[in-house]
């Protein structure tokens, strides 16, 4: 029988699988006791930063353990890597001693070459082949990788603003596309709608039609919206047709014999409105398609069984026509709705790609869709070659979580290393790890379908991929029966329920039901155990909030009696909304919370006060900006004044010329703040400042250090500008969170994402009421048009999946079945993955606990069927008393070492500005200023198409004015387009003011560049006259460099001067 080289894991909560891929990996890489270096050859991937690093950190470990063991008692002693040391020992078949060599070379091995370590996460290995086939990719030499997606978007609504009344194209399509929220009573906020829309555009299932969207222009759009309102019409009109046709027949047979004859007028009546979702038949109408006879009274119809046959079927015709005619106004009202949205797409889509290229950034979303489309087709060993490693032995973890476009980008490679034989002659091993029920990532692409496809055909024994023929026998499946993670009862309760679950009526799809098969785990933790169900009170969302909040706090303190420590305690939310209420409420209670992600800096009173005053600085006299300021600072306590004297000095704001009330309220919050020196303060430097005139600089208070750690950031890598920090703020306020180290006596307050690998001895998780009835957009091909008669269509349309309430559903997808039935298929496909998520999101919040499960939920109706099902399945088990649901007992609290949290008691700021002076540059002459600005801009340029800004950011550093500002300007624009500069402005790699270390020195050329020809070259900027040192610093440049770059860079030493430049070149 053929080895197994692709295996499957099938990976429950808590089952093990780190364990199993490190055991793994620590066998592939100890393998062969003569290939200390066999690592290099194996690559781990994994979706998230935080296991990479965890997975890591474990093999170093126990390799450590292993190679520094000590012998006692004739037996090495592995130390805490005991259990993962003797796996692999036993796994390779080696005794202890064979164990310990072997690990002491591979160490020795990884820490000599710690960069060949490939374990990562996909994204890491998909920035490394972008970084390696840039060219081929068609991307600049040199580019930044931009991760936070909302800040590319963002900035490419500013550009869509800025072109509003020049473009009279655009104007026209937001107006409609305004219009139209406004007539779907939608948000007022026209920016948040474009936001949400423009979030489409990374969405990896957005690609392809964005693509072939791009081709049709701003005028295709408004001309197809004009002819899809005459399709309109024209739908009218047929409806019209369709009621003359039901009157003739109803004509044609005896008026005292027609049953129900006012569904007939009923049925007429819908088909003459404006509004489509009334055109379908009614239900007595549409059963005459299959009960033709029912037109008539019973009494009739064995007298008139000739007029019946007559007419059945022109009736049944009518019938089917009329659905057709109700499903096509459906698809036609749906796609000219959202071609306004996909027009306005297009239009974000085009100057997001400015945006990058102005920018030099390119996001990670954009990554999956290059290498799709451009190195597919490449055999993998070229890939490999350009890499410089040949993977033979791979470990994918995570795998549900793995996007459709990942995996086809994976295969190729996959198949290659799986085909051939590595340097001992075997072939290579695949170990694919997942589990379908903990997909919670399809917002960020993940397809979870696509892993479960693959353990059916593991299953089977098929090969994993129609790309992989040669795997076909040689993959096998297999589930991790066990849990290790929970106590018993924990465990038998969440069989219990998520076997219940994972029935037809909550989970349509059979490839999802699929999934949970495998529900059923044995429980190796520890005995007891405890799951509470709590069932909150309440008509009203407000109401059932504060019941829970209330229930929440009661139930973290009776645990803390008890003897069990705020660090054992994790509270689960869905949303980072009912994160901020329960954040706010456990800091009311004095109860210390953590949380990575949902404490926020516009929490922060005392922040929000310091950023309304930075916002009130770019506009003083803003009446609005002023009101935020006094508000700010009193929500604060800042400046203290009574609310009725605040409330006057509010009052008297609108419309008053005068700052009189303002002034005075400000001076009492901030006595010793002077605006003139406030302005000549960098963003640190003002935060800093701020604080101190708030006397909240003494204090270790960690809201107002991660601010300052903010301005920081942001002036160092960004601008050090007061208003573009402050539109940063307004987009980035939201995600900018303090963190606090781990193992603090605190509660941990985490979504359910962000505790997804992670446990804890005792879970609370509130709010547990959702139902996720939102649908999506989806992206679909033109094959509507035909039917529709419109023979210049969008080449992709943007609908909304929605299928209206249940009620409407059955009989929407029916009509769409006539019309457009891939539509009705992908609504109903949305539906199911939906419904999976949300149970997979129940999965993972439910399976954190280890000793204790505290749910606070509603049985109310509106709030979803979530509570319904649970409450449901408590009655089933017997073990609902009133409303409380209760499975086993508390057990006893863990005993642990006391943790002792140490508070930094002060911080330290001092005014500095009186004390230290910096040189600054007015102290140069003009001339001598000019000329520093030219070379500083000229390191700033990489081509041509970097001038402008490199110029004006010299211009602003050296603060030139007038005709200063514009000889820089000539003098630079006459470098840049001077003929000898020409092939080095188009060079395909440019690294400016780069340190370059060869030996122990370190060079910074003020431009090294690989040319077109694929020869190197360095140029030199100087603003002098020529001197014999400037040629020899560059040949000594040259000299250094040959070794590395493998031949001489020519040199090349251009003078910038007032009225021309000057080049020296030598080895050309």
């Amino acid at each position: 029988m053929m080895k197994a080289a692709f295996q499957v894991y099938s990976a429950s909560a808590g089952s093990g699988k780190t364990f199993l891929l490190a055991v793994s990996y620590l066998t592939a890489a100890l393998k062969d006791p003569n290939r200390p270096g066999a690592f290099r050859h194996i690559m781990a991937l994994t979706f998230m930063n935080k296991a990479a690093k965890e997975m890591r950190e474990r093999i170093l470990k126990t390799l450590v353990a292993a190679s520094e063991a000590t012998m006692r008692d004739g037996q090495f002693q592995w130390g805490e890597a005991e259990d993962l040391a003797n796996a692999v020992q036993k796994k390779l078949g080696i005794n202890q001693e064979e164990m310990h060599h072997r690990a002491k070379k591979v160490l020795h091995a990884m820490l000599h070459d710690y960069g060949s370590i490939a374990i990562g996460t996909l994204d890491q290995f998909t920035h490394r082949l972008v970084r390696t086939f840039a060219i081929e990719l068609g991307l600049p030499g040199q580019f930044d990788v931009e991760i936070e997606q909302d800040t590319l978007l963002e900035m490419s609504l500013a550009a869509l603003y800025q072109d509003l009344g020049e473009d009279a194209t655009l104007t026209t399509m937001l107006s409609q596309f305004v219009a139209q929220n406004i007539e779907d009573e939608k948000a007022p906020d026209i920016h948040d709608a474009l936001m949400n829309m423009a979030k489409e555009l990374p969405k990896e299932a957005a690609g392809k039609a964005i693509e072939a969207m791009q081709a049709f222009s701003s005028k295709d759009h408004l001309a197809s919206q004009q002819a899809m309102r005459q399709l309109e019409k024209s739908l009218q009109k047929e409806a019209l047709q369709l009621v003359d046709r039901y009157q003739a027949l109803l004509e044609s047979l005896p008026e005292e014999g027609v049953s129900r004859i006012s569904s007939w007028y009923s049925n007429q009546d819908k088909l003459r409105s404006r509004d489509y979702a009334k055109w379908r038949p009614t239900p007595t109408i549409d059963g005459f398609i299959e009960s033709p006879e029912n037109a008539l009274k019973k009494a009739f119809q064995g007298s008139h069984a000739a007029s019946i046959e007559a007419i059945a079927e022109t009736l049944a015709l009518c019938v089917k026509d009329q659905w057709a005619l109700a499903g096509r106004a459906d698809v036609m009202r749906s796609i000219r709705r959202h071609d306004r949205s996909a027009a306005v797409l297009m239009a974000m889509a085009e100057r997001l790609e400015l945006v990058m290229d102005r920018l030099g950034v390119q996001p990670l979303w954009k990554f999956n869709r290059l290498i799709q489309d451009e190195l597919s087709q490449q055999p993998a060993s070229y890939l490999y070659e350009r890499l410089g490693e040949r993977y033979s032995d791979f470990f994918i973890d995570e795998a549900q979580d793995t996007s459709a476009l990942q995996w086809k980008n994976l295969w190729p490679l996959l198949a290659h290393g799986l085909s051939s034989l590595n340097a001992a002659g075997e072939s290579g091993t695949a170990l694919i790890v997942g589990d379908g029920k903990q997909s919670i990532y399809r917002w960020r692409g993940s397809e979870a379908e696509a892993f479960l496809a693959m353990n059916q055909r593991a299953r089977d024994g098929k090969s994993p991929d129609e790309s992989m023929p040669s795997l076909t026998g040689r993959t096998a499946f297999e589930t991790l029966p066990n849990n290790y993670r929970s106590r018993h009862n924990i465990v038998a309760f969440n069989n219990d329920f998520f076997t219940e679950m994972a029935d037809e009526s909550r989970m349509p799809s059979s490839i999802h039901r699929e999934a949970y098969a495998d529900i059923s785990q044995s429980p190796k933790g520890k005995e007891g155990g405890l799951v509470q169900v709590q069932f909150m009170d309440g008509d009203h969302s407000e109401e059932r909030q504060e019941s829970t909040l209330d229930a929440l706090v009661v139930d973290i303190r009776e645990a803390l009696g008890a003897g069990w420590a705020l660090s054992d305690m994790a509270i689960l939310t869905r949303s980072k909304r009912d994160g901020h209420a329960i954040a706010e409420r456990l800091a009311f209670e004095s109860l210390p919370v953590l949380s990575s992600d949902l404490l926020t800096l516009d929490a922060s009173p005392h922040v929000q006060a310091i950023v309304a005053v930075m916002h009130w600085m770019l506009a003083p006299a803003i009446e609005d900006r002023q009101l935020q300021v006094m508000l700010r600072c009193h929500d604060a306590g800042i400046g203290w004044v009574e609310q009725d004297e605040l409330v006057e000095a509010c009052m008297a704001l609108p419309g008053k010329t005068n700052r009189q009330p303002f002034n005075r309220f400000f001076k009492a919050a901030f006595p010793e703040f002077d605006e003139h020196i406030a302005w000549k303060l960098g963003l640190y430097e003002l935060g800093e400042y701020l604080a101190r005139c708030l006397n909240l600089a003494h204090e270790s208070n960690p809201f107002i250090l991660r601010l300052l750690d903010t301005l920081q950031s942001y002036a160092a890598n960004k601008l050090n500008r007061l208003e573009a920090f402050v539109n940063q703020w307004n987009i980035d306020k939201t995600r900018w969170c303090i963190s606090a180290p781990e193992g603090q006596e605190a509660v941990q307050l985490l979504t359910i994402h962000k505790a997804k690998g992670l446990e804890f001895p005792m879970v609370f998780f509130p709010f547990a009421t959702w139902e996720n009835k939102r649908p999506n957009l989806s992206w679909m091909d033109d094959s509507w048009a035909e039917q529709m008669g419109m023979s210049q269509p969008p080449p992709a349309t943007l609908v909304n999946l929605s299928s209206g309430n249940s009620k409407e559903a059955e009989q929407r997808h029916k009509a769409l079945e006539f019309a457009w039935p891939a539509l009705s298929e992908a609504i109903k496909k949305d539906q199911a993955e939906r419904a999976f998520d949300d149970c997979n999101l129940l999965y993972v919040a439910m399976t954190r606990a280890v000793d204790v499960l505290m749910i606070y939920t509603s049985d109310a109706s509106r709030t979803g069927s979530f509570g319904l099902w649970m409450k449901a399945f408590m009655e089933g088990q017997h073990a609902l008393q009133g409303s409380v649901g209760t499975f086993g007992e508390r057990p006893s609290p863990p005993t642990r070492p006391l943790l002792t949290a140490k508070r930094l008691p002060f911080m330290h700021s001092s005014d500095w500005t009186n004390r230290v002076r910096l040189a600054s540059h007015k102290s140069l002459t003009e001339e001598q200023a000019i000329g520093d600005a030219v070379h500083v801009a000229m390191e700033g340029i990489r081509t041509a198409a970097d001038m402008q800004l490199a110029v004006d950011a010299a211009i602003h550093q050296f603060k030139l004015q007038g005709e200063a500002a514009t000889k820089v300007k000539a003098l630079v624009n006459q470098a840049v387009t001077h003929p000898s500069m020409q092939s080095f402005m188009a060079a395909t790699e440019v690294y400016c003011e780069r340190p370059v270390m060869v030996g122990k020195q370190v060079f910074r050329p003020d431009r090294l560049m690989k040319l077109q020809d694929g020869k190197w070259a360095i140029i030199d900027y100087k603003t002098g006259q020529p001197d014999n040192k400037h040629g020899k610093q560059i040949a000594t440049y040259a000299d250094a460099l040959e070794g590395l770059l493998g031949n001489r860079p020519s040199t090349h030493l251009v003078y910038l001067r007032s009225q021309h430049i000057d080049i020296i070149s030598h080895g050309n």
